[in-house]
């Protein structure tokens, strides 16, 4: 059996008070995250754009968002960064994609071109519109409808009270009248 050695235990001397406020305090280099950008100007931007565009134009490619991207090396996120970082050449370039595929409605086959400028122009190219009813009923009452059905001829009148009594009681009337509507005059 042997003897280990035994270790001397190492004077650890209190820390400068001055020192401990420092470390306190230290605040480390911010240090840039991520990868660097790919574009520091908007003009290596719209000149590496109309790279693409060109690229297109001798391929007989359509160009596309999609493409744009891939040809530049960057991701839907960061397209959308430079859209805020350089609105202009963004701008420039979104209406030179969608300017070609309108030009492509005029084509035999539009379908595509329809489908594409749907997608990626949605604000612009949509089937429905959408509109918000901004009237309220809540001081309608039926003075108003009496009012709205006097401008009827007698027999769209009497349709219109049978349709609203069958709604509200669940019970057909007889002769298509409602009560209190009277007999119809020809």
């Amino acid at each position: 059996m042997t003897k280990g050695r035994k270790k001397k235990a190492k004077k650890t001397e209190p820390m400068n008070r001055n020192l401990a406020v420092d470390l306190i305090n230290y605040t480390a280099p911010k240090r840039k995250i991520g990868r660097p950008p790919a574009f520091e100007t908007e003009k290596e931007f719209t000149d590496a754009v109309w790279d693409y565009i060109d690229s297109c134009k001798q391929t007989g490619q359509m160009p596309n968002k999609a493409g744009m991207r891939f040809y530049l090396c960057i991701s839907h996120d960061t397209w959308s960064v430079y859209r805020e970082k350089f609105p202009e050449a963004h701008k420039e370039a979104e209406d030179f994609i969608e300017n070609a595929w309108v030009q492509r409605l005029a084509g035999t086959t539009p379908t595509g071109a329809i489908f594409y400028l749907k997608n990626a122009f949605k604000e612009d190219y949509r089937d429905r519109h959408e509109t918000e009813n901004t009237h309220r009923m809540s001081g309608f009452g039926k003075d108003d409808l009496d009012v709205l059905l006097s401008r009827l001829p007698q027999e769209q009148r009497d349709t219109v009270y049978a349709t609203i009594t069958t709604a509200l009681t669940g019970a057909a009337v007889p002769g298509g009248q409602a009560q209190g509507a009277g007999p119809a005059t020809q």
